[in-house]
């Protein structure tokens, strides 16, 4: 009779276990906590890929107003890398929030490109005028974004959390 209770609550004690073991976004399937260092760039990439689609958005419902100025700014060029860094911006945070191995070379990637890509538009494509007093605080914050970005993907524990997580 004892073995038979001792059964039951083995199974009970599984059963428990089982239950609070539900699938959680905030960690991958692995169980391994996300470093916050690693939280905090996938909200950066979130609001850079987010801006991309707002600016496709934007190009698209303006299209009429934008073609009235004169100059003409390149629609279809504004239109284009809205839509490219939307994509691949959705892409990256996907792999960062997943754990996914291969995001954090990535990320290496594009964050370099992201800078590069947004100073010749800034410099070929921007209004000189609205830019010639904000270029400081804009230099400040690509390098800043650059640093932190590599610097985060550097961190053991972030390094530990991305290579150890994917098949």
């Amino acid at each position: 009779m004892a073995g038979y209770w001792k059964e039951i609550n083995q199974l009970k004690n599984q059963s428990v276990h089982k239950s609070s073991r539900k699938t959680s976004y905030a960690n991958p399937p692995s169980g391994k906590k996300r470093p916050i260092s690693a939280t905090l760039l996938t909200w950066v990439v979130l609001i850079l890929a987010s801006m991309g689609w707002l600016r496709l958005a934007a190009v698209v419902r303006q299209w009429s107003f934008l073609e009235s100025l004169s100059p003409t700014p390149p629609l279809v060029y504004l239109a284009i890398s809205g839509l490219v860094w939307g994509v691949v911006g959705a892409l990256l945070v996907w792999g960062l929030f997943l754990g996914r191995s291969w995001a954090p070379r990535l990320a290496q990637i594009i964050a370099p490109l992201y800078a590069a890509f947004y100073w010749l538009d800034r410099l070929f494509i921007a209004d000189r005028s609205a830019i010639s007093s904000r270029w400081p605080f804009a230099v400040g914050l690509t390098a800043l974004l650059l640093i932190s970005t590599f610097w985060v993907l550097s961190r053991p524990k972030v390094q530990h959390f991305y290579h150890k997580q994917s098949p």
